[in-house]
C-alpha cells in the first residue's frame, strides 16, 4: 500500500510551489507546458514571490514600514517595477547567496 500524499487542489490561488511540494512529480509536465517553468529546477527560484503579490504587499505598506524580500538574486525587474511606482528599495548581501531586499512607502 502506498502512502498517502497531502492534497492540493489546483485552483486560481494554487502556488507552483504548494503544488510541487504535493506532487514532485508534475514538474516536468510544467516545463513541458512553458520553458518558463524550467526555473523552478531551483529550490531558491521556486519559492519565488510572483510580482503582483509583493506589489500588492508594498501598496500595503504603512509609513515607516518595511517589507522585506529574502532571494538568491538581484531582483532587478522587482526593484526597478516598484521605484517606477514611487517605492524606496534597498538591497544588502545578507550571507553568500542571500540577498535581500526591502521595500517602503516613498
Amino acid at each position: 500500500m502506498t502512502p498517502e500524499r497531502p492534497r492540493c487542489p489546483i485552483t486560481p490561488a494554487t502556488k507552483v510551489v504548494e503544488l510541487l511540494e504535493a506532487r514532485p512529480e508534475l514538474e516536468p509536465v510544467l516545463v513541458a507546458q512553458a520553458p518558463a517553468f524550467r526555473r523552478l529546477k531551483s529550490p531558491v527560484l521556486r519559492r519565488t514571490v510572483p510580482l503582483p503579490v509583493v506589489n500588492e504587499k508594498a501598496r500595503g505598506l504603512g509609513p515607516g514600514e518595511l517589507l522585506r524580500i529574502d532571494s538568491g538574486f538581484r531582483p532587478a525587474p522587482l526593484v526597478e517595477s516598484l521605484s517606477k511606482q514611487g517605492f524606496r528599495t534597498f538591497v544588502r548581501d545578507a550571507s553568500p547567496g542571500l540577498l535581500q531586499t526591502f521595500v517602503a512607502r516613498g
